[in-house]
């Protein structure tokens, strides 16, 4: 029997949440639930445990994803996975330098940069092949 991958959401959109958990729940991962802001995530891994993490860079609230992914790191060493809809270069140059210490997601040219509409696409690929 292979193990559940437990995921954790942080989306402040919530029709694209629903479609991430959706979308997580048919390749047999465990939903664990959504956080709308990066307070909010920080509170739900204490509680939940992820074993991943799907990240919003740009939540609405005070700390952006890249913030939450690095305060998850420190304390619970759980890998993170960025999502977005901002493709200035800044941030997603600050994203792709983020030091993952177990996997390094690896951004290709057909995902537009990082955009969420193929993003959700490369995500799921990533996730096939680790499952």
């Amino acid at each position: 029997m292979e193990a559940r991958l437990d995921i954790l959401n942080l989306e402040d959109e919530a029709v694209l949440a629903m479609v991430y958990m959706k979308q997580l729940r048919k390749l047999g991962c465990q939903a664990l639930g959504v956080a709308f802001n990066g307070e909010d995530a920080l509170a739900a891994v204490e509680k939940t445990r992820p074993k991943l993490m799907l990240l919003d860079i740009k939540p609405s609230g005070g700390l952006d994803g890249i913030d939450v992914a690095e305060i998850i790191r420190r304390r619970n060493e759980v890998p993170s996975v960025f999502s977005t809809a901002i493709s200035d270069a800044d941030t997603l140059r600050r994203a792709w330098m983020y030091p993952e210490p177990k996997r390094r997601w690896q951004r290709t040219e057909q995902d537009g940069g990082g955009t969420h509409e193929s993003g959700v696409k490369i995500f799921l690929k990533f996730l096939r092949k680790i499952k």
